[in-house]
């Protein structure tokens, strides 16, 4: 039998290279992302380098400045230094015989380290990684390759396979993040390796080395493993029998690890699936955004408020958002990961009658169910996430405080909902929600005055943080007209915002009978279609229905005067977002005198009654004609405080504050 496999063995490596499916995969990925490295003059460790596979594959590829392989096995190392190294006289590459686990590697040394199926070996993995961190240079960079632990198998024969030199079948590709994570590594990059063809390919071929030679099972196996192979990495893959993390050594490892890492779990005002369908346009969403960038955040889980049939009916939206990694599932729950960092939870209730009954307060309802908040837990465990930051932006979401094992609960506070013409409260959920956030809440942020006086209370004083604006994302380099404007006559006085009672139907009445020749744009979606029909009916007023936020910046850039014609008599405390994006396109501002505009007053027109927002209308038209810097002035007056990224960075550092504060007691 040894006479036969050998020379079946040189055949077919010589035809097709190694034959074996596991490791041609793997190769594949690795050799895909290294292509996509500057390897040239790097010095570059292959830690767990075996008989140096990789190590010739990426001198022969790369041509490295210094090229060292560290391994266990101290034949494998005498058989590379003595009969391949020392015969070729290549003295820029070398294998030292060490354990990854000690400490044993140069600091600060190499500018890339590749690690492939090795962690799975060894029995201390953290040190192992440890120590590869501080082997690399400062933003080094650091590939693993290991086995997925949750490998879907597709013969039952399989489903507890067990290699016996691995002290661990593998990782799940959280725990695996979380360990390179907790070490100081930055994830760059996830991405699954050996997909469902390639597992099902193994399969068959391990099945076939039980009456067959496995030389000979592989050949058999070679043209459903060569499809398998190059449909694999094409695909972005959902799961498979291989995870691949390239992550980075931050600078300045010292000083990014001196406050603590703190995982968020959110429950927004607006879910996904709706940021998803309208665009990220509102304040929890810009804030989840930036929270992502900050290196301080490890997780992000948003927990969506749970859908119901009718609602899915009613509002024409799926039950679970659609883009992303589906990462766990259950039958009425779905974890999904949009993005490196942020994870979604969705989950669909059967409640048909409490929905209808309940409308609005449907959203404290569930919250107060124990199979939810258990649900909510699973996917808090299944995320590893330690450190739990809760964070609210609705006073409806607080049945959930104290049963998440929270180390700290904080409100961001968007609305006075005690005031808000859409938010009925018929059996007092939301009242009781902002008395149990003034009692049990470490952390209050409001966007006004106005809220930061009604939830003021002895143990915390709120925080006033501003809405904010991305200059950049309104600041178009390319202007564009939308097809629905172009039929529209200048000048076009435009308004982007919801449609409900806040609308002053009368004042915009007044302006439209007054300017005939002017068109009176209004973009957004509509709350209460009772309020604003009468708008319908004059002639030089449009509605052009809600737009994605995608396409606003090209509709205000193309508005000539921009408008909050809001009633004073319905004003609940909110901060207009509208007024900076206005003022990030360059556009002239006129608004009613609501709340927090007067900060502006140097750079807008604040008018008292119609007659004087008629008067800002013409007055700010004329400037246009006059002062063609305006715009870029007006762009200008906003400072870089109001981004977006500060108002989140003031959250972030408060945060921290009282997690110190707590942990030191």
């Amino acid at each position: 039998m040894k006479n036969y496999k050998i020379p079946i063995k040189n055949i077919l490596k010589t035809i097709m290279g190694n034959v074996d499916i596991g490791v041609r995969t793997r190769k594949m990925h690795i050799i895909r992302e290294l292509n996509k490295i500057d390897l040239s003059e790097k010095v570059i460790l292959d830690a767990g380098c075996g008989v140096g596979e990789y190590m010739f594959e990426v001198f022969s590829r790369y041509n490295p400045k210094e090229l060292i392989g560290i391994e266990i096995d101290r034949e494998k190392v005498n058989h590379i230094n003595n009969c391949i190294l020392n015969k070729k006289g290549w003295s820029y590459m070398k294998v030292i015989c060490g354990d990854l686990s000690k400490d044993t590697l140069p600091k600060n040394k190499f500018d890339v380290c590749f690690c492939i199926d090795v962690l799975e070996h060894i029995k201390d993995d953290k040190n192992a990684i440890k120590n590869i961190f501080d082997s690399l240079k400062n933003n080094g960079i650091f590939i693993a390759h290991v086995p997925n632990l949750e490998t879907k198998r597709f013969f039952k024969e399989f489903i507890n396979y067990h290699q016996p030199d691995h002290v661990r079948d593998g990782y799940n590709l959280t725990d695996f993040i979380d360990l390179l994570e907790n070490v100081g590594f930055k994830i760059i990059k996830t991405k699954y390796t050996g997909g469902p063809l390639v597992e099902l390919s193994w399969e068959i071929e391990k099945k076939l080395e039980k009456i067959l030679p496995r030389r000979l099972s592989q050949a058999l196996c070679y043209p459903l493993t060569f499809v398998s192979v190059f449909l694999d990495i094409k695909k972005n893959l959902r799961n498979g029998n291989g995870i691949l993390v390239i992550s980075q050594k931050i600078a300045h490892y010292q000083d990014y690890m001196k406050h603590p890492l703190f995982d968020l779990i959110i429950f927004p005002m607006h879910d996904w699936k709706k940021c998803e369908k309208e665009g990220f346009r509102n304040r929890d969403s810009h804030l989840i955004q930036e929270f992502e960038k900050s290196e301080k955040i490890r997780k992000i889980l948003i927990v969506d408020r749970p859908i119901t049939l009718p609602e899915m009916i009613l509002k024409k939206r799926f039950w679970r958002v659609k883009k992303g990694e589906i990462i766990k599932r259950s039958k009425f729950t779905c974890l999904t990961k949009v993005s490196e960092k942020i994870f979604v939870l969705d989950i669909f209730s059967f409640d048909l009658i409490q929905p209808l009954v309940l409308q609005r307060d449907w959203w404290s309802y569930i919250f107060r169910k124990d199979k939810t908040v258990q649900k909510i837990r699973e996917a808090i465990s299944y995320l590893n996430m330690e450190n739990k930051v809760l964070f609210l932006a609705s006073p409806l979401a607080t049945p959930v405080i104290g049963k998440l094992d929270e180390k700290l609960v904080v409100f961001d506070a968007i609305d006075d909902w005690t005031k808000h013409p859409q938010m009925k409260d018929r059996r007092g959920w939301i009242k009781e929600g902002y008395e149990i956030i003034k009692e049990k809440a470490d952390l209050i942020f409001a966007n006004s005055i106005h809220l930061q006086i009604f939830l003021a209370n002895p143990r915390t004083q709120p925080i006033v943080v501003f809405n904010g604006v991305n200059k950049e994302y309104f600041n178009l380099k390319e202007n564009k007209v939308p097809l629905d404007l172009k039929n529209i006559s200048k000048p076009i006085i435009g308004y982007a915002g919801t449609l409900a009672k806040r609308i002053d139907v009368g004042l915009l009445s007044y302006l439209s009978s007054k300017l005939p020749k002017f068109s009176f744009v209004l973009i957004g979606p509509i709350l209460d279609k009772k309020w604003i029909k009468n708008l319908k009916k004059l002639p030089n007023v449009y509605y052009l229905g809600n737009k994605h936020y995608s396409e606003l910046p090209f509709y205000i850039s193309n508005f000539d005067v921009c408008i909050i014609p809001h009633s004073t008599d319905f004003e609940y405390g909110e901060e207009p977002i509208k007024l900076y994006e206005y003022l990030a396109a360059g556009k002239p501002v006129v608004t009613t005198p609501i709340q927090e505009v007067d900060k502006f007053k140097d750079i807008i027109t604040i008018a008292k009654t119609k007659e004087e927002f008629l008067e800002g209308i013409l007055y700010w038209l004329k400037r246009i004609d006059e002062d063609k810097s305006l715009p870029q002035k007006l762009i200008n007056s906003l400072p870089e405080s109001v981004s977006w990224k500060s108002r989140a960075n003031i959250m972030i550092e408060n945060i921290i504050k009282i997690l110190e504060v707590k942990s030191e007691k």
